[in-house]
């Protein structure tokens, strides 16, 4: 078999398909269940998801914050531009989207910012003239994703159980989940767990053309605490099956095992996943409708099979579901 590349993962998308809302509620999205063994597909509503899984299942979640990443300050001209912050390097410096020279300045609020130069090709560092993570909630606004046009979603655009903060981009596969829904999986019997990697603005990142393996993924900060390993190895032992909800939890995972274990670390990850690709940990998982060219899609093909995946893919086009992040949701198990 010849080496994939990102041709290979192409379709079309009627662009009405993209959600530019999240469902409300959001148990009322609809989820397409691919059938791992099989390819066989079955359609559902998200709230079901508690009569599909059962005792055997261990769910695993990325906990990760989105802050209110998204800021708005006059350059000298006095012309408005936007701050898209993307990490914080130091109290009062941060890596923001966009190249700016060295010198570069901008006033927002009471607070001045400068433009010590590139950070990297496509990013520059900040200096604020004070810290601003704890001025946030009032002066940011919440970065939703490019293709979403509409401003409606805001209010929607994080978990029920996010905690952590630290993404500039939700871990969207988690966003059907209410409280009520975790509460049936809780009775039913499903083991949760919780991870963090804070999902930056890399993830809406092309696949570079040609063999996947040309591509270099994004890094991403992430956290798995000793506590929650030893939990997951236990639950891995006892043979329940590990479910991840959305890809960067699937990352976490993957990041961790070695030899079948995982081994808590916290540190960034560049990890790739894309066919073939052999899996050390992470049995099934949740995640939404993704892009044709980005990596999340890679890495669901890499767990259900190319083929089944675009056929499912075909199926939800048909059946007109609600694509990318505010979309509806799939179940590969």
């Amino acid at each position: 078999m010849s080496e994939l590349s990102r041709a290979d993962f192409e379709f079309e998308l009627p662009p009405e398909l993209i959600a530019q809302e999240p469902a409300h509620p959001r148990d009322s999205s609809r989820l397409l269940h691919l059938d791992k063994a099989t390819g066989a597909v079955r359609h559902h509503i998200f709230r079901e998801l508690p009569e599909i899984l059962d005792q055997n299942v261990c769910l695993v979640v990325n906990d990760s914050k989105v802050i209110r990443a998204r800021l708005w300050a006059h350059n000298q001209a006095g012309v408005r531009e936007e701050l898209f912050l993307l990490r914080q390097l130091h109290p009062s410096q941060w890596e923001v989207l966009g190249c700016w020279p060295e010198g570069v300045t901008w006033t927002l609020s009471n607070i001045e910012a400068r433009s010590l130069g590139p950070c990297q090709s496509d990013t520059s560092r900040i200096e604020f003239s004070a810290p601003i993570y704890d001025r946030l909630e009032q002066m940011g606004e919440v970065p939703l994703p490019p293709y979403v046009t509409s401003d409606k979603g805001a209010g929607g655009y994080q978990t029920v159980y996010a905690e952590a903060e630290g993404s500039v981009a939700a871990p969207t596969a988690g966003l059907h989940f209410t409280d009520e829904v975790l509460k049936r999986l809780a009775d039913r019997g499903v083991q949760r767990e919780s991870v963090t990697l804070h999902v930056g603005y890399g993830t809406f990142a092309e696949v570079k053309p040609g063999p996947l393996a040309s591509h270099s993924m994004h890094t991403e900060w992430y956290c798995l605490s000793e506590a929650t390993a030893e939990r997951l190895n236990a639950a891995k032992k006892a043979g329940k099956t590990i479910l991840t909800v959305g890809t960067s939890a699937t990352r976490v995972l993957e990041s961790c095992s070695e030899n079948g274990l995982l081994v808590a670390n916290t540190g960034e990850t560049a990890l790739f996943i894309y066919p073939p690709y052999e899996w050390q940990f992470v049995d099934a998982m949740l995640t939404n409708f993704h892009m044709p060219d980005r990596s999340p899609l890679l890495l669901v093909a890499a767990m259900a099979g190319r083929e089944a995946v675009l056929e499912a893919y075909r199926q939800a086009i048909e059946e007109k579901y609600r694509f990318y992040s505010f979309g509806d949701s799939m179940l590969v198990y």
